[in-house]
């Protein structure tokens, strides 16, 4: 891979280096979030209890909750360091339908495995 500069000093970087360190801080509590919340009693009850489903719904909400808040704090350091924009962090937009395509390929061989 010539011309594959890493930038160890994350000079040139999407977000700066204390959106990364909140990120890490965040990702690293979610075993003492899931702790905390119960969201792992889930696990411990029968599929046939009456107890199951709202377990799995709290189980649910808690991981939905997490992933939208690193989302957030991701969405935040892009837009406070301003050297990306978010559309070139998620991509562009399809201009051809074989870009859509081979989008759609990704997508079904990911889910396929």
């Amino acid at each position: 891979m010539r011309g594959v500069r890493f930038d160890w000093r994350l000079e040139n970087g999407i977000a700066g280096p204390g959106n990364l360190i909140v990120l890490l801080v965040v990702l690293f509590s979610f075993p003492l979030v899931l702790r905390l919340t119960g969201a792992l009693a889930v696990s411990t009850i029968a599929s046939q209890s009456s107890q199951h489903t709202p377990a799995l719904v709290r189980f649910c909400f808690v991981v939905s909750a997490f992933l939208w808040i690193c989302f957030a704090i991701t969405l935040f350091g892009i837009r406070n360091r301003g050297s990306s924009s978010f559309q070139d962090v998620i991509g562009r937009r399809w201009n051809r339908w074989q870009a859509l395509m081979r989008d759609i390929g990704v997508v079904l061989l990911t889910l396929g495995r």
